[in-house]
C-alpha cells in the first residue's frame, strides 16, 4: 500500500533534532567558539592569533549567532576567520560583520538551492536596491 513504518526512536530523535537546529543559536555558547577556534588553530594558526587580536569572544559570539539564526554552517571556519579578520578593521558591528560572512560563503549558501545548474532569483527596484545600499553603508560608517 505505501506506507512506510517508522519506529518510535526515530520519530524521536528526528524531533528532538529538529528542535535542536532550531535553537542552536541560542545554545551556542563560549565553550563552541573555543572548539572552533582551536580547530582553527590546528588548520591556520597565524590567522587564529589574528582574530583572537581583533575580535574578542563576545564579539564572535554575536557574530556566530547571527550567522547560525540565518541557518549559515560555521563548518567553513578558515574562510569565516579570515573575512572576520579582514573586515573588523572597518566595523565590529555583528550585524555587518555577519553580512561580511555571508558574502563570503555566498556559493555554499545558496548551492542547496541550485537545481538542474539553474538558481531562481528575484531582484530589487534600482532605486530600493539604492537606498538599502546607502543605509548599509552609513551604518558601516557608524559602526567603527
Amino acid at each position: 500500500m505505501g506506507y512506510q513504518v517508522i519506529d518510535s526512536a526515530s520519530v524521536i530523535a528526528t524531533h528532538v533534532n529538529k528542535i535542536v537546529r532550531s535553537y542552536i543559536p541560542d545554545l551556542f555558547n563560549y565553550d563552541d567558539i573555543t572548539q572552533l577556534h582551536n580547530r582553527l588553530a590546528s588548520m591556520a594558526p597565524r590567522l587564529a592569533e589574528d582574530l583572537s587580536a581583533v575580535l574578542n569572544y563576545s564579539q564572535l559570539l554575536k557574530v556566530y549567532r547571527a550567522l547560525l539564526t540565518e541557518g549559515v554552517s560555521l563548518r567553513d571556519i578558515v574562510t569565516i576567520a579570515t573575512v572576520l579578520v579582514a573586515s573588523s578593521a572597518v566595523t565590529k558591528d555583528h550585524i555587518l560583520l555577519a553580512a561580511d560572512v555571508r558574502l563570503a560563503l555566498r556559493r555554499s549558501i545558496t548551492h542547496p538551492f541550485v537545481r538542474k545548474q539553474e538558481l531562481t532569483v528575484y531582484t530589487l527596484n534600482n532605486e530600493l536596491e539604492n537606498l538599502l545600499t546607502n543605509l548599509v553603508n552609513q551604518a558601516q560608517q557608524g559602526g567603527k
